[in-house]
């Protein structure tokens, strides 16, 4: 019997980009997992932030795979870092306008950690991808005005790529998809150590 294929997210972006590859999945909460927060208000390190993310991205795996049988469990965590500082999910709108403030007219990174977990053999294969983000100069009109627009307190950096914050990118450098929160080759990629191939996999 094939393994389900179980992602531990309730972002709605990520359930979309796997609905999009017409696969069958379901979707569980990792609602008992307490995110690993960054120490606030100091400097850290790129390698720092990609643990974070990986870590978290571990921890909500292990916690979905509670009660699971013959599943395959997604984890991905993904956040933002410039500069020393890691771009989490916005607490406010200040602090989002902080973020945008900050990135406008420079690069950033977008960093996701993910990992696969088998729920029976409890056999794990992860990774982090890394995708460079390059933001246009923006007025402080022009980002006001998007933080009217568009809800931005559950995204990563204050900002979705996939909605209007898109006329502020002039360019990235990686993948698309990362910066919407799931890295769909690394994905495919990770599955391959379970023998599933996404181009064969098909409801």
């Amino acid at each position: 019997m094939p393994k389900k294929l179980i992602l531990a997210s309730q972002s709605p972006r990520r359930k979309q980009l796997l609905e999009m590859l017409n696969i069958e999945f379901e979707v569980q909460s990792a609602s008992n997992f307490i995110e690993f927060p960054p120490v606030k208000g100091e400097e850290t390190t790129s390698s720092h932030a990609k643990e974070l993310a990986l870590k978290n991205a571990r921890g909500k795996a292990a916690d979905a795979a509670e009660n699971q049988e013959n599943a395959l469990i997604i984890g991905v965590d993904t956040l933002g870092f410039m500069d020393g500082l890691i771009l989490e999910k916005p607490k406010d709108l200040a602090e989002a306008k902080q973020m945008l403030q900050k990135m406008q007219g420079k690069s950033h990174s977008i960093y996701s950690g993910i990992t696969i977990l088998d729920t029976d053999t409890k056999e794990e294969h992860w990774a982090i991808e890394e995708t460079l983000v390059h933001f246009a100069e923006l007025s402080e009109e022009e980002i006001d005005l998007y933080l009217q627009v568009e809800e931005v307190l559950d995204k990563a950096a204050a900002y979705g790529i996939q909605g209007k914050a898109s006329v502020f990118v002039s360019g990235i450098e990686g993948d698309y998809f990362n910066v919407m929160g799931l890295p769909l080759a690394r994905l495919s990629a990770l599955l391959k150590n379970f023998d599933i191939n996404l181009l064969t996999r098909v409801k």
